[in-house]
């Protein structure tokens, strides 16, 4: 579901003239090398990093994620926007 409502998102924010970036990439090193990549969902007018998710219980998990991705990025600002899935 996380891509279609991604889809979605992504022409809302087009139509609105909202700058966005999608699947940015976010390097992580260690020791000043680099050990892997994440990616974003989403970051909004190069300021924002949005995630994505449609689960029925956001876990601490995902807010370890945004905190590791703002601090990896400099960025300040994160949202996890969740749909639950409905059955």
């Amino acid at each position: 579901m996380e891509p279609i409502y991604g889809t979605a998102l992504a022409i809302e924010l087009e139509e609105r003239r909202i700058p966005f970036r999608r699947e940015v990439p976010i390097p992580a090193r260690y020791k000043g090398r680099a050990v892997g990549t994440y990616f974003a969902d989403f970051i909004i007018d190069d300021r924002v990093i949005l995630e994505i998710k449609c689960v029925t219980t956001v876990l601490p998990l995902f807010r370890s994620q945004m905190i590791t991705y703002l601090r990896l990025s400099g960025k300040r600002l994160g949202l996890i926007l969740n749909s639950e899935p409905r059955c």
